[in-house]
């Protein structure tokens, strides 16, 4: 199957927006074995589109082309489309009336050129846009299938999961299954290398690696043509592949990040938590709240920047301030300490650091940071050294800081009897 991307708006050419889309329909391609072999952007024009149309189907089976379904009158794709099929655009009732009750729930009156968005080729197969005003739609016609969805992405995701994906897979004809492995403190390098051997031994699964800031997702897929059933075989693998990374690297499975991977273990072990942060000045308590369900285990966020609102909320001794400094091993345990006391948390967490740019010495560089973790039982501390990260900007840095103070905090709570 050779499918080939075409992305339009002008607004993509000027590098004004940068078009995740192609990234997104790839990435989700590769699950089902599926490649994408070409990539092209155009501008909001009639004629190249059809002319590339014409050009990219001599040996292409799929298209798929976003953008360009709006209702303005640069909005040609649909029309383009169209015309290269052949085809003729009809008036679709459904849609109009779909349009029109999304202007309403939103009290606003639809204006004449929306109109435009509720025609469609002739027998083509209409993909219904709950999150915008234009559908996307699928045609056919000599072995070859245009897909044709709306270029804003908080549309065409969800229209691509909802319509696109189970449309390939059915022509695929294949069975294939996948989950994602989240990983953090692992170089892709050493992941590829730790899971090679599971890979050699199975022809059947493929892997692939996504980086993002410290976190690595291994995503695993199992493709069979024959077996009815391959979700055991899939659970195998994992099961497999999370030996081999590694416990202190792999902190869950189909999780979207790790504070939802904190915020979920939190629930299920119904304990509360309570943070005190200094570098990164609310970071953590921030990605903690992003998480929906969080308000059931989220207890306070206190953000100490001063000395004098750690001595004076947190209760850090001014003794151990003048002593060895606010970044420390014995202020980050008394700030996590203090801050569990002042809260009714079961568990609390602190940072204190030095972000940068300035500040930094050489006995306390920029990128120290140190983290605290204390329960009702016991509170340990956790020494980090940022200063050798590519990366060393003040951003780099908080946001290290937080993440490897979520990985502590998910090694404390699982070891929880």
């Amino acid at each position: 199957m050779n499918v080939k991307l075409i992305s339009i708006g002008k607004e993509l050419l000027l590098g004004e927006i940068v078009d995740t889309n192609s990234v997104f329909i790839s990435e989700q391609l590769s699950i089902y074995g599926i490649e994408v072999s070409k990539k092209i952007v155009l501008d909001d024009n009639y004629d190249a589109i059809k002319e590339a149309m014409k050009y990219e189907f001599i040996d292409a089976d799929i298209l798929i082309l976003t953008g360009g379904l709006g209702p303005t009158d640069d909005d040609v794709t649909k029309e383009a489309v169209c015309d290269f099929f052949e085809s003729e655009l009809v008036l679709c009732d459904d849609v109009l009336q779909s349009i029109s009750s999304y202007f309403q729930r939103r009290g606003r009156k639809m204006v004449s050129s929306n109109l435009k968005q509720a025609y469609f080729p002739k027998n083509c197969k209409i993909l219904h846009n709950p999150n915008g005003t234009a559908p996307g739609f699928i045609i056919e016609k000599d072995n070859r299938t245009a897909i044709v969805l709306p270029g804003p992405p908080h549309e065409m995701k969800p229209m691509f999961s909802s319509y696109v994906e189970p449309y390939l897979l059915k022509r695929s004809g294949k069975k294939i299954l996948t989950t994602n492995i989240n990983t953090y403190g692992i170089s892709e390098s050493e992941l590829e290398y730790r899971l090679k051997p599971l890979m050699a031994q199975n022809n059947n699964l493929s892997m692939a690696t996504y980086a993002n800031f410290g976190e690595i997702r291994v995503r695993l897929s199992v493709c069979d043509e024959k077996n009815d059933d391959i979700s055991e075989i899939l659970s195998q693998y994992t099961l497999k592949a999370k030996h081999l990374i590694g416990d202190e690297f792999v902190y869950g499975v189909d999780c979207d990040n790790m504070q939802s991977a904190l915020v979920k273990l939190l629930i299920e072990k119904n304990m509360k938590i309570a943070t005190a942060e200094s570098c990164t000045g609310g970071l953590l308590s921030k990605c903690i709240t992003d998480v929906s369900g969080a308000s059931q285990v989220f207890e306070c966020g206190v953000c100490s920047y001063s000395n004098r609102i750690k001595e004076k909320i947190l209760g850090v001794d001014p003794h151990t301030l003048q002593k060895h400094g606010a970044v420390s091993e014995q202020t980050a345990r008394e700030m996590a300490q203090g801050v569990l006391e002042l809260s009714d948390a079961d568990i609390a967490v602190s940072i204190t650091g030095l972000a940068g740019p300035g500040g930094g010495t050489a006995e306390k560089p920029v990128g120290l940071v140190f983290i605290g973790v204390a329960t009702r039982k016991k509170t340990i501390v956790k020494q980090c050294n940022f200063n050798t990260l590519n990366n060393k900007s003040r951003e780099s840095i908080r946001r290290h800081s937080q993440l490897e103070a979520m990985k502590l905090l998910l090694d404390v709570i699982n070891e929880q009897k």
